[in-house]
């Protein structure tokens, strides 16, 4: 059996089903997904590129490593669009539900629930203990940064260096 869809794009695998189908088709990547003993996936080193309809070129890598049965916790990135680059290392926290739960629940609130405010609550209590947690590297202003977030991903502590 191949991991890999009829486009050669790695499908995010857990529990042998893939949880996210069509994630990633229209920005195909280039790289390594890493897998755990069970055929989940658990991170990866990914890198792509393209251009826009204006010839504006976009670049990414991204190295991650995730939570098991979760999304990633650890990401190290590189994003280069129109000649603004942004690059860090960062740290997630995630809930300790499992992500293809967590993604059926999501598309049930999505499908179900008409009202506007009650989805984005639902929502927002459904991902509750999903956030940055801490920052370091360059951002789209050429500044140098740390910033340290509370559980909710507020900034709590920042340090900036620019010129």
């Amino acid at each position: 059996m191949s991991l890999f869809n009829q486009d050669n794009i790695p499908p995010v695998l857990m529990d042998g089903e893939d949880i996210l189908p069509g994630h990633r088709q229209k920005n195909p990547i280039s790289g390594i997904m890493f897998y755990n003993q069970n055929g989940d996936e658990c991170g990866g080193l990914i890198y792509g590129n393209g251009k826009d309809k204006n010839g504006n070129e976009t670049v990414s890598a991204s190295l991650t490593f995730d939570q098991y049965k979760q999304d990633q916790v650890v990401q190290m990135r590189y994003v280069e669009e129109n000649e603004e680059r942004h690059y860090g290392f960062s740290i997630f926290d995630r809930p300790s539900t499992p992500l293809p739960e967590l993604i059926k629940e999501y598309e049930n609130i999505q499908t179900r629930d008409n009202n506007t405010d009650n989805q984005q609550e639902k929502l927002a209590d459904l991902f509750k203990g999903n956030a940055e947690r801490a920052f370091m590297g360059k951002n789209k202003n050429g500044e140098v940064t740390v910033h340290l977030n509370g559980q909710n991903g507020n900034q709590r502590i920042r340090m900036v260096y620019g010129d």
